[in-house]
């Protein structure tokens, strides 16, 4: 099992109903970034799994992991219907969440019922993912 917190694996680690997984081989746990860790190094056994490292199947479930992961979002918009055989327009997608009104607490607890989903595109270049960004994991650069 993995997760990014420290918390999560200790709490695991040291659960009684788990111990016997543990202490049996079956089970072993790691912390793992999901965006910038490319293998897991098992705490329990000490082992490093890496790609082309694991002869036997994993059983992975990924609960909660890609609602935690940055994601790009794109649409293309067609080619005007007077220009036959042109290309559309890929365009990018930017997501920002809002209030549907100004609030006075940015704490109250009733604003998320309030919550929208804002959705903009803007052109993008053929060249969108050659820009270094801060933040962009260097396979994307």
């Amino acid at each position: 099992m993995t997760d990014f917190t420290d918390e999560n694996v200790k709490f695991w680690r040291e659960h009684p109903q788990l111990k016997q997984y543990f202490d049996s081989g079956q089970m072993d746990c790691a912390i793992f970034d999901a965006v910038a860790d490319r293998q897991l190094n098992l705490i329990h056994s000490g082992v490093t799994l890496e790609m082309n490292s694991v002869k036997n199947p994993l059983c992975i479930v990924a609960n909660y992991l890609f609602d935690t992961l940055c994601h790009d979002i794109f649409q293309v918009h067609p080619a005007p219907p007077d220009q036959p055989g042109a290309l559309g327009q890929l365009k990018e997608g930017l997501v920002s969440v809002g209030s549907r009104q100004a609030e006075k607490d940015p704490l109250n607890p009733e604003i998320i019922k309030r919550l929208d989903n804002h959705y903009r595109y803007d052109d993008i270049t053929d060249d969108y993912y050659s820009d270094k960004e801060d933040g962009d994991h260097t396979d994307l650069q």
